[in-house]
């Protein structure tokens, strides 16, 4: 009987089709802001089609627009609570996902929780980027009052916190709160200033203190271009222009900025959370941030590719997350074979391989 020797001397394969992201099929969204064909939450609807601009009625200009697809939009992350340390929240009709009761404050933590968050499919108002519960915490702009809202969320089960602000002071509490977070495992999604400067050349915390589970946002237009906010290493671009929030009681507003396009983030990095409760912090953040400008379709819908060559087997998937490879000496039966980060290989024996994200 011939042996098989399949992949051993191949140089590459791909692994079976399993993307790292797959969307549901559901509904389209019945939100007057959401409405297929409608600009309005443009950043949970856009695929990359052009965009044209009128004014008057006459046509300015028709541009690229960047890829913010609904098919990752749409997807089920009520098991992972989001945070949002801010100025306080008020209670608002689409706003019906507080674990605790709303920390009363001024509108910015409301139109925070709205583009987090706003309930989907409700016939009112907006669709929030996922459809997590929510904890507000922090309920005013005091540093000691910020500290003990990160502290309480990193204390009770939240995995992503959104900090939509910044300040250019140093602060020990401040900082210890957020090692606690880093401590805890938690994707902290910080908003750069509304600058247009380098991030590193101005003060700017938390930021500042640069721990491996922080996401640094500042805000895309609906082309798929900066709006505004600090650039550099390792920040991510977000839509902040033309944002759709919640705003005072029962009412709704757009808004630009970094704040914005951090509250975008982190409802898509709570999402990446729910599909892939194994991965920490800093592979949650190594998958949104990609290539600098969020692009949910083409950063997790890619197969996972693996190198076959002598005598190892490589998964060349992100650095930072783990794999599971399987192995098959006839491509029937499948065993698990060795848990891997992306890049590290395995010794490899006679038979078929593919893997598959944790």
């Amino acid at each position: 009987m011939m042996k098989l020797w399949p992949l051993l001397f191949a140089f590459s394969a791909l692994a079976q089709p399993d993307p790292l992201f797959s969307h549901a099929v559901v509904p389209w969204f019945n939100d007057p802001s959401y409405v297929r064909d409608t600009g309005g939450q443009w950043y949970l609807q856009n695929t990359g089609a052009p965009w044209t601009l009128w004014h008057n009625g006459i046509v300015q200009q028709t541009e690229s627009g960047g890829t913010y697809d609904i098919k990752w939009s749409e997807q089920d992350s009520s098991g992972v609570t989001v945070g949002i340390v801010n100025s306080g929240a008020a209670q608002h009709e689409d706003l019906a996902l507080f674990l605790e009761p709303v920390v009363p404050g001024d509108g910015h933590g409301t139109g925070m929780a709205g583009v987090v968050g706003a309930t989907r499919n409700n016939g009112i108002g907006m669709a929030g980027v996922c459809n997590s519960p929510l904890l507000v915490a922090g309920g005013g702009w005091r540093t000691e009052q910020i500290a003990a809202g990160i502290a309480h969320c990193a204390t009770n089960g939240v995995r992503v916190i959104l900090l939509a602000w910044g300040t250019s002071v140093y602060d020990d509490a401040l900082s210890n709160a957020c090692q606690l977070t880093a401590q805890s495992n938690i994707v902290l999604v910080c908003a750069t200033a509304n600058i247009t400067a380098d991030l590193w050349l101005n003060p700017d915390w938390p930021l500042w203190l640069n721990f491996p589970n922080m996401i640094a946002v500042s805000a895309a237009n609906q082309f798929g271009g900066y709006y505004i906010g600090c650039t550099g290493t390792n920040v991510l671009f977000a839509p902040g222009k033309a944002i759709v929030r919640t705003k005072g009681t029962n009412e709704y507003c757009y808004a630009n900025g970094t704040s914005e396009a951090a509250a975008v983030a982190a409802g898509v990095c709570a999402i990446v959370c729910a599909r892939y409760p194994g991965q920490d912090a800093e592979a949650i953040i190594q998958a949104v941030r990609g290539d600098g400008l969020l692009d949910m379709q083409v950063a997790l819908t890619s197969p996972v590719p693996v190198m076959v060559a002598g005598p190892e087997v490589r998964v060349l998937g992100l650095s930072k997350w783990r794999y599971l490879v399987q192995h098959s000496p006839d491509m029937v039966a499948w065993q698990d074979y060795g848990v891997v980060m992306g890049g590290e290989s395995l010794p490899a024996v006679e038979g078929f391989y593919r893997c598959k994200v944790l």
